[in-house]
């Protein structure tokens, strides 16, 4: 990994636009909004909110103070925090963990990115146009179909990732940041104002926001548990690596606020955009892969403007998907870099050849019926990565440095914060952030 003293951020507000792009996450697009309309509505937006901000910010935290202190790799950083903790030093499998599930987020989020690409490109070129429900399912289907075609779509993003990661944090990260989070605001108030102007927004507020104590259930808790810690991409490592380079003089806990809040604000705006279109309609809601290949395609090729409407906001999930990419990836060359003593630019490459290398393999492995098999190695991958991997590595965050770390290193990193908020912090991370990883790995797979 390279130095960081010498490739910090240029600025305060780079650091937090570098996190938010880079935490925004696919989650909150097709899942967030319309399980919280399935699971109580208003009851479970509260839960959500306070789930994200109880737990998973403290999460998030624990990681950014982590690579804030140690200032190197994921793996680096926890494993000299283990050190001067005088802890065992097989702590640094928890670095890898993280590493590993960063890389699978990466690989599961490039496999989308070649099929969100055609649906943009045949959206601009109004092949959807009063296209039926039904027609929309078949072109989903030729979508996942077409491997060629998937496969040359998440090389492109992979490419565009590595490349920009090359050019190093100010460059490349930094340059990714500054597009993707700008470039979001101007794209979700269009979108915003066309679901104004064409969608049924009485019924989506019905549907989103109407609290539904009754429909609220445990089954609910644990999804807004689960959602939490996806949507802020707890335990992928990105807050550890990204804060390797933030300046010491940082606000770190109120920077983890701030996103945290902007991530439960970015989730509202997606299902204000995207439901009121959906319903006026006359389509049922749905959630997830159906949400974004399915339901919308249909109700932008049946709205005014709907094409370019459309266009504009499959390119806004692109650039979702790449500061993500970017985000995880960067986890990985980070690991790299530290385990070979390569630069960053070499560093990107290996992981570039990797990441490509597995996207072909997969691409080729056929089922039954000679469909890809890439549907279901992202199915394999969110299940693995979302239920097994990342509550894992939250119960590792909280043991390790609510109870093991040494305390005067940790205040240290957040001597910007008061000593009443470290407290708080630390609390959380003794006492709750455990039980929601437990809760999560024992019922997760009941649930999800």
């Amino acid at each position: 990994m390279q130095d960081t003293n010498a490739s910090s951020w240029a600025a305060r507000s780079t650091f937090f636009f570098a996190m938010i792009g880079a935490t925004l996450g696919l989650g909150s697009i097709w899942r967030t909004s319309g399980i919280a309309a399935e699971q109580g509505g208003g009851t479970f937006w509260i839960v959500y909110a306070l789930t994200l901000t109880l737990i998973s910010v403290p999460l998030v935290l624990a990681e950014a103070v982590i690579g804030r202190t140690h200032k190197a790799s994921v793996t680096a950083a926890i494993g000299d925090l283990a050190e001067r903790s005088k802890a065992s030093p097989h702590w640094e499998i928890l670095g890898l963990m993280c590493a590993t599930a960063a890389l699978g987020v990466g690989l599961g989020l490039l496999i989308i990115s070649g099929w969100v690409l055609p649906y943009a490109l045949d959206l601009w070129n109004g092949k959807f146009a009063a296209i039926s429900l039904m027609q929309v399912g078949d072109y989903f289907a030729a979508v996942l179909n077409d491997s060629e075609q998937a496969l040359f779509g998440a090389l492109a993003m992979l490419g565009l990732a590595c490349g920009l990661l090359a050019a190093g944090v100010r460059k490349g990260i930094g340059a990714v940041a500054w597009l993707v989070v700008p470039a979001f605001f101007a794209l979700a108030v269009l979108s915003l104002h066309h679901s104004f102007l064409v969608g049924d927004m009485i019924a989506a507020g019905d549907w989103l926001f109407a609290t539904e104590s009754s429909s609220f259930s445990p089954k609910s808790a644990v999804l807004a548990v689960i959602q939490a810690l996806a949507t802020l991409c707890v335990g992928l490592g990105i807050a550890a690596t990204l804060s390797a380079y933030s300046s010491d003089k940082l606000p770190l806990g109120r920077v983890m606020i701030g996103v945290g809040l902007f991530d439960i604000a970015f989730a509202i705006a997606i299902g204000v955009i995207v439901y009121p279109l959906i319903l006026a309609q006359d389509v049922l809601p749905s959630t997830g892969p159906s949400l974004l290949f399915v339901s919308l395609p249909h109700a932008f090729g049946n709205s005014i403007q709907g094409d370019t409407m459309g266009f504009l906001f499959f390119a806004m999930v692109l650039l979702v998907l790449l500061g993500t990419i970017v985000g995880c990836l960067q986890v990985v060359i980070g690991v790299v870099g530290h385990r070979t003593g390569w630069g960053q630019g070499r560093s990107a490459a290996m992981v570039a050849l990797i990441c490509g290398i597995t996207l072909v393999v997969l691409s080729w492995v056929k089922l039954g019926d000679g469909d890809s098999d890439l549907w279901l190695a992202l199915a394999l991958i969110d299940r693995l990565i979302v239920l097994v991997l990342v509550p894992i590595i939250a119960l590792g965050l909280s043991i390790l440095v609510g109870w093991r770390a040494h305390k005067y290193g940790l205040v240290r990193a957040l001597d910007r914060e008061s000593y009443t908020f470290i407290r708080i912090w630390i609390g959380l991370l003794r006492y709750v952030a455990p039980v929601a990883a437990v809760l999560v790995l024992v019922a997760g797979w009941w649930v999800y």
